[in-house]
């Protein structure tokens, strides 16, 4: 990483420093007025002068439980684990969020970096949402899987937080989207999925999207059962806005192909059929043309 690019990044506040000897916190504000320096493990002081700066730090904090030397009380919460020279969370550890953090976390358990979550680790929400995999500066950078409070799942690359790139979405209503994520919305080329009550009953869209839509060329097919079989609707050409721009559409079942239906800047033009028609044997009834309408 750059020094520049390092040097934008905001230093997580976490101003505390152990006292070995004595067990309790001792703000680095107060160690500083005193003359220590950061990140040092014994500050130059007069034992006198730490033992009452550990005095004065025991009288003026709420009662807690007895923590081990790797337990730290951060600013977000609790952290247990290893840390830096600058005893910041650095190398593997669990950090437990606070009651009313605004970001509604309940747990990190993974890798840190100087005090950011950076590597490869867990997190936990309140209202049951879990991610699991790679981090960068504190945000879901890399390969990672997401599952959600609402019963789906994210699985691919992420960028700063947000799904960004290949990856796979398999939403609560059983639907399935493979294909290309740009800032959390589909973009690029995919394929999406949709499975209804009836297993013969499905719909799939392959082509290309825009702003989380069909927008370009691609393909959708609607299979609808009936009692006569199942009748499929075929469309191939542009979409715009998620609707039928430039194509065709083909109608057939299982028994017979039958009834193009044209599609010129979002309209039907037509209905066509052809010679080899077997449902109505090349004759164009009322109101239908033949081929020659496009």
């Amino acid at each position: 990483m750059s020094a520049v690019a390092k040097s934008e990044r905001k230093k997580p506040p976490y101003p505390y420093s152990r006292d070995s000897e004595q067990g309790v916190d001792i703000p680095y504000r107060a160690l500083r007025r005193m003359g220590a320096r950061r990140g040092s493990s014994s500050p130059a002081l007069p034992s006198e002068t730490i033992a009452l700066a550990v005095e004065l730090v025991r009288a003026t904090s709420p009662p807690s439980q007895d923590r081990t030397a790797s337990t730290y009380r951060l600013p977000d919460g609790e952290y247990t684990g290893e840390v830096n020279a600058q005893e910041e969370p650095h190398g593997q550890g669990k950090l437990h969020y606070q009651e009313g953090d605004q970001y509604h976390r309940l747990q990190y358990e993974g890798s840190f970096v100087n005090g950011w979550l950076e590597g490869h680790g867990k997190m936990t929400w309140r209202d049951g949402k879990v991610y699991s995999g790679e981090w960068k500066a504190s945000k879901k950078h890399g390969s990672g899987q997401e599952k959600y409070a609402t019963g789906g799942q994210y699985e691919g690359q992420f960028q700063e937080d947000k799904k960004h790139g290949i990856g796979t979405m398999c939403y609560s209503d059983g639907s399935r989207y493979v294909g290309a994520f740009v800032q959390d919305k589909r973009k690029g080329q995919g394929t999406y999925t949709e499975s209804k009550d009836n297993i013969q009953d499905s719909k799939v869209y392959k082509g290309s999207w825009e702003n989380d839509t069909y927008e370009g060329e691609g393909q959708l097919v609607n299979n609808h059962s009936t009692t006569s079989g199942i009748i499929s609707f075929t469309y191939t050409g542009t979409f715009k806005d998620g609707k039928f721009w430039r194509g065709r559409e083909h109608k057939s079942t299982t028994t017979w192909s039958c009834c193009d239906t044209p599609y010129i800047d979002g309209k039907e033009a037509c209905q066509c059929c052809c010679a080899s028609c077997s449902c109505c044997g090349g004759r164009c009834g009322d109101g239908w043309n033949c081929c020659g309408c496009m």
